[in-house]
């Protein structure tokens, strides 16, 4: 028989522990154990055994179902502690007696029990602690159950260990739910290109996901004072809400808003968020609980999305999480859609532009060599101006394919417009084609150019032909001024007085003139050799032509000939009206010409009917300006032949006539 507490309780409880302490000094006279000294070996045995275990654990022992209990078991007794040591159970826990008397029971039959995991709270500050007992019963020598041996395992760090894991495993649900739906509502919304569509696509996909009755997004212009609901999602009978708001209806939401952050109102009854003088319209629209995200742009709200729900509802992070996204996907969308449309109607004015305008326009890309030069142009797009202008289809070929022998300055000006940045513009020579082009270059990407040009190879030609007549017109003129010059001066050398010089100088002049008038009618090209003649002898042969004949082959005679010739024939005209043939009624003059094999010409002046012809003494203006000056501008030869019938004239042309 052990003496005392001491000698029987574990070496760990008595380096240590209130509990042995405690043991020790208990009055056990006053329990219904009755003194140590008289405990049975199984009391003694169970004792110890609860002192050494590091788990909460008591033994119950008796009639009346006395209490001990270790260090651990302390927690579940609070502040029954210690008058509770030695009681009877029934003193120390009465409340729990109509509980336990069936698992007691039990146990005085033989039967261990278990009592599953459960949560204790001992005091208001307690964060509760979980545990599983376990109850077994106590037997003497002679088998008979005399008590009860009980320990507690704690599973708090399990417990709350499995609820992180399920909240975890819940919020990833959650999550995924919600990306899922974020996902499939980003594909519902992308063929779409209504903005308004959007908008209600968006608030009804969210409405059903949610399990709401209302769904809407509001349009907000601060500065107008106004939110517009274009439509919105309204499940069963709730009341639509579309349509153009006062912001000054709804300033508590207004600032709300303007904080940036979501706000979910679980109750509108009891929330402090909402004005009492909203209630009413709340109620009216059957919302009780509600969560309103905001749209901020550059500092200032200009759109909220919204749900309600006719009950309470305690609103969670992923749902109010989902609504700001959707938020931002439908401003996105909407954005894009008006992008897109905007994109359309200016793709569709430019195409119409790009198809009808007259000038050609080009879309190419440059073809770099390694060292990074410009060295060809890939058309990627052409205009039907463009395709006409060159009678090609250049979409999809390059430059090179076109045609060959292309100058570098086709290449060299694109590369300009890249490297500068800056529009590039000249008129350029396409060898290949045989045109002129008005061509400009702008920078249309990192390597493309955008390419307009006319064709401008008529102006050109009418330039240089312009250019080319100014300098004949010029050279012209001033031969012209030479021979007017000449005529005076000639003419009035052998003008017996001034009167005879105004008439024969007028005379002559006016031959020039009509000769310039026959070749102006010709754009001073050329003229026929019988036109010439019929001209310069039209003022002496009379209004028929009769007294004078000309017959010769088809000859065709440059403007100098022409002008040279012209006086000639005047000179010949006017002698034979002064002294030859045309000076009498019955007078003719016969002008004949032909061509030998080397292409020179002969033409005869014949007259006949005339008076008598007698050799001149002196040469006048118009035998020099026969035998020399003819002779010399169509490098030719005269010969006069004063015939007393009449005179004769030959004048051979050099080989600068046209035939």
């Amino acid at each position: 028989m052990l003496t005392t507490m001491r000698d029987w309780m574990p070496q760990s409880s008595r380096a240590s522990g209130e509990m042995a302490d405690l043991m020790h000094e208990t009055d056990w006279l006053a329990t219904p154990l009755g003194p140590r000294e008289a405990w049975p070996p199984v009391l003694v045995m169970a004792t110890q055994l609860m002192l050494a275990t590091p788990n909460p654990a008591f033994v119950l022992f008796g009639t009346q179902d006395a209490v001990l209990y270790n260090e651990g078991y302390r927690f579940f007794l609070g502040d029954r502690h210690p008058a509770a040591l030695g009681q009877p159970l029934r003193n120390v826990w009465p409340e729990l007696m109509d509980r336990l008397e069936p698992r007691l029971l039990a146990i005085r039959e033989g039967e261990p029990q278990i009592f599953e995991e459960q949560e204790f709270h001992i005091g208001p500050e307690d964060a509760g602690r979980w545990f599983i007992g376990h109850w077994v019963p106590l037997r003497d020598e002679t088998g008979e159950v005399v008590g009860i041996f009980g320990e507690a395992q704690e599973t708090t760090g399990r417990v709350e260990a499995e609820r992180a894991r399920a909240c975890a495993e819940a919020a990833l649900r959650e999550r995924e739910g919600r990306l899922s739906f974020l996902f499939d509502l980003t594909e519902a919304l992308r063929p779409l290109h209504d903005p308004v569509e959007i908008e209600f696509e968006a608030c009804r996909r969210l409405a059903e996901w949610l399990d709401v009755d209302r769904a809407y997004y509001v349009e907000i212009d601060e500065k107008a004072g106004l939110a517009r609901v274009n439509r919105d999602f309204a499940r069963g009978d709730s009341q639509s809400i579309v349509g153009c708001h006062q912001l000054a209806d709804f300033t508590w939401s207004l600032e709300l808003l303007r904080t940036g952050d979501p706000t979910a109102i679980m109750d509108v009854r009891t929330s402090p968020l909402v004005p009492p003088g909203d209630l009413h319209t709340c109620e009216a629209l059957q919302i009780i609980a509600c969560v309103g995200t905001p749209l901020i742009k550059r500092g200032v709200v200009v759109g909220s999305l919204n749900v309600t729900h006719p009950e309470p509802r305690a609103w969670t992070e992923q749902e109010t999480l989902a609504l700001q996204q959707v938020s931002e996907l439908i401003w996105a969308t909407t954005e894009r859609a008006r992008a897109e449309t905007a994109t359309r109607a200016s793709e569709e004015k430019y195409r119409r532009l790009f198809e009808t305008m007259d000038e050609g326009h080009l879309l190419a890309e440059v073809i770099r060599d390694d060292r990074g030069n410009v060295v060809d142009m890939l058309y990627t797009e052409a205009n039907p101006a463009a395709r006409a202008m060159v009678k090609a289809n250049f979409t999809g070929r390059r430059l090179s394919d076109v045609g060959d022998g292309f100058e570098p300055h086709w290449w060299e000006m694109p590369a300009m417009a890249l490297d500068t940045g800056e529009p590039q513009r000249a008129e350029l020579y396409a060898e290949p084609l045989g045109q002129w082009f008005n061509v400009g270059v702008t920078k249309a990407g990192s390597d493309r150019v955008s390419i307009l040009f006319r064709d401008i190879t008529a102006r050109k030609e009418h330039e240089a032909e312009r250019e080319l007549l100014l300098g004949e017109l010029n050279h012209r003129v001033k031969n012209m001024l030479a021979v007017v010059m000449s005529i005076s001066s000639q003419t009035m050398r052998t003008a017996p007085d001034m009167g005879a010089f105004a008439s024969a100088f007028t005379n002559r002049v006016q031959s020039l003139a009509r000769a310039h008038a026959l070749l102006s009618t010709r754009h001073w090209k050329d003229a026929d050799l019988s036109e010439v003649v019929n001209d310069a002898l039209s003022p002496f042969a009379g209004p028929t032509l009769e007294r004078v004949t000309a017959d010769g082959p088809g000859v065709r005679l440059k403007p100098n000939t022409v002008l040279t010739l012209s006086l000639a024939l005047h000179e010949l005209g006017t002698n034979a009206a002064k002294y030859g043939a045309l000076s009498v009624a019955k007078g003719r003059v016969r002008v004949c010409w032909s061509l030998d094999e080397t292409g020179r010409i002969g033409l005869d002046w014949t007259e006949s009917g005339g008076p008598t012809v007698r050799q001149p003494r002196r040469k006048g203006f118009g035998s020099r300006l026969l035998t020399k000056g003819v002779a010399r501008e169509l490098d030719g030869e005269v010969t006069l032949d004063y015939r007393p019938e009449g005179l004769a004239c030959r004048i051979e042309f050099a080989p600068g006539v046209q035939s």
